[in-house]
């Protein structure tokens, strides 16, 4: 998201990594988290397949034929033909092996159930795969699944097969138990996990986007995402009292919308900005400054309501306008390029960048978006450059001095050189005390002293932004991760936490990462609902698709740790 979607990711970043710590997500990823961290011992499955944890699943389990048996037992002729399958199996025969191995199945004995029986439709399933059946792998594998749950071969085919099909669900809770038989030692097993993660939390993030409600963030998120822009014209409605005269009788249109803004009155935004539009559109009237403010104020409000669709087609009709005020085309052109950023075309957002250069090269905000994106994607030197010429239009931005100290910080960091590091961390000191109103500058500072393990002058810090910014529940989250880091503080990060849902319940940040330590506790059950609370929150695809990921580990590791009779704590 352009603007407060910066810098609410550049202010939260670093909660992000330390969360990374401590759960082992992946910052700013989709995760298969938390695996890594726990290594349960499940009992063997049957004295063999724990000796088989890196077989490759090509493999076909062997039979073993006892000398003592006769020829003519249902057993006896069950693994004769086992062995048969076997020998076609690898002669390449799938078919003739498929038809040893059925027969097999029908003459073994109840007795060798577990043993024998499972095996033999995981070796049936091998020979399908080969024949690339794989509807017939993965009911193979279910009926040796269902014999044995721990069968750690059966259980590895179904998830790659489930996976090649889109199931992605089984294939999470079956790669999911097999992290868990592995002890968590396969590096291939969790990488795999992380994969089917990320394509199962795209795959339902798209279905959820189109059907998910439009949600008002909350006041303090606004407030926010407009004291990011030094130059939008919708940020001197929020304090402005201009139409101040035609508001003393009933306000319409446009100048209703800058009451209600003022008011905070945001759920009546957009319907009287629709009223401005709809009435230039119904007197089939020539579009003026007032059509476009409105255009401009409801894609804005559409945008920051994850409702990407109509933010971008009220943007793009100001942006193809041929005579639009220049800063209401700038205004639209960042707030495209965000929604470009976001859905990853960056060719598509670059050229809004430099159209915006075009109309406005004076204009500090476009150097400051084009610096945060840089920011966010580690291009540090390439982004302090950009924060040197917004800084250089417009000196009075604290939020843009706090930035670019941060990432002279990180330059420097990344070459070595601590003069240089430890005189921005210094001059970041200075203008955050100098000016406390601009909370950002707060959480850069106590991200710097985090990551030197200068815990308690990071908590000094953010204690500071508390008392500057009370209404801020993003602060509260970051001071439980720093608890939880520096003091494994568990209940006092909680109680955090909670107090930031209390103060914001339209933090999704706080639901994210309540749910996130929740899963670290075992209480998986308390996570799930935490995760969908933080769902109908997130502001675009890519944040949808996370949470749902988040969503979908803990979902399976409660249905396959309780299958197993796995338990997790802390």
């Amino acid at each position: 998201m352009a603007g407060d979607g910066q810098v609410v990711q550049i202010q939260q970043s670093w909660s992000r990594v330390m969360l990374a710590l401590l759960i082992g997500v992946p910052a700013m990823g989709y995760v298969f988290y938390y695996m890594r961290k726990h290594k349960p011992k499940p009992d063997s499955v049957d004295g063999q397949d724990s000796k088989r944890k890196t077989e490759k699943t090509d493999s076909i389990e062997k039979a073993e034929i006892p000398a003592e048996l006769t020829p003519e037992t249902p057993l006896q002729k069950a693994l004769k033909l086992k062995e048969d399958g076997n020998i076609m199996y690898k002669a390449k025969k799938f078919p003739e092996a498929i038809r040893c191995y059925s027969e097999a199945i029908e003459l073994c004995p109840a007795s060798e159930k577990e043993y024998l029986l499972s095996a033999l439709y995981q070796n049936r399933a091998a020979a399908y795969e080969s024949l690339d059946d794989l509807e017939a792998v993965i009911s193979n594998c279910t009926e040796a699944i269902k014999i044995k749950p721990t069968y750690l071969k059966a259980l590895l085919r179904r998830y790659k097969a489930c996976e090649k099909l889109g199931n992605l669900r089984m294939a999470m809770e079956d790669v999911t138990a097999c992290c868990i038989l592995q002890q968590f030692s396969s590096t291939e097993e969790l990488q795999n996990a992380d994969r089917i993660l990320k394509s199962l939390g795209l795959e339902e993030a798209e279905k959820y986007m189109k059907v998910k409600p439009a949600v008002i963030p909350s006041s303090e998120f606004i407030k926010h995402y407009f004291n990011s822009f030094s130059n939008d014209p919708i940020s001197k409605y929020l304090t402005s009292t201009e139409n101040g005269a035609q508001e003393e009788g009933e306000a319409t249109g446009l100048v209703a919308a800058k009451k209600a803004m003022r008011n905070a009155d945001y759920e009546n935004v957009i319907p009287l900005c629709s009223n401005e539009i709809n009435l230039v559109k119904q007197n089939n009237s020539e579009p003026n400054d007032a059509y476009y403010e409105a255009l401009l104020l409801r894609g804005t409000m559409h945008l920051l309501s994850s409702q990407d669709v109509l933010a971008r087609a009220d943007l793009t009709e100001i942006v193809e306008a041929s005579s639009v005020d220049p800063k209401v085309a700038v205004s639209a052109l960042l707030k495209r390029a965000g929604l470009f950023m976001q859905d990853v075309q960056m060719a598509k957002a670059h050229e809004d960048y430099q159209t915006a250069i075009r109309i406005d090269p004076g204009n500090s905000d476009i150097y400051h978006q084009m610096a945060q994106m840089l920011l966010l994607d580690d291009k540090t030197e390439e982004a302090l450059e950009q924060f040197e010429k917004a800084y250089t239009l417009n000196p009075k931005a604290t939020i843009v001095l706090t930035q670019k100290l941060y990432a002279e910080y990180k330059l420097a960091m990344k070459n070595k050189n601590k003069v240089k590091a430890d005189s921005a961390k210094l001059r970041l000191d200075e203008v955050v005390s100098q000016n406390p109103k601009v909370t950002e500058g707060f959480l850069l500072l106590a991200q710097i002293y985090n990551e030197n393990d200068e815990y308690q002058k990071a908590e000094d810090v953010i204690n500071r932004a508390i008392k500057a910014d009370p209404r801020n529940a993003t602060i509260l989250v970051h001071k439980g991760l720093l608890r939880l880091q520096w003091k494994a503080d568990v209940d006092g990060s909680i109680e955090e936490m909670e107090r930031a849902i209390k103060l914001d319940p339209k933090c999704e940040f706080a639901y994210e990462t309540l749910a996130s330590v929740e899963v670290q506790r075992g209480n998986l059950l308390k996570a799930i609902p935490l995760f969908e609370k933080a769902l109908p929150l997130t502001k675009c695809l890519r944040e949808a698709a996370h949470i749902i990921s988040l969503k979908a580990a803990a979902q399976a590791q409660y249905t396959v740790s309780s299958s197993l009779g796995v338990s997790f704590q802390l």
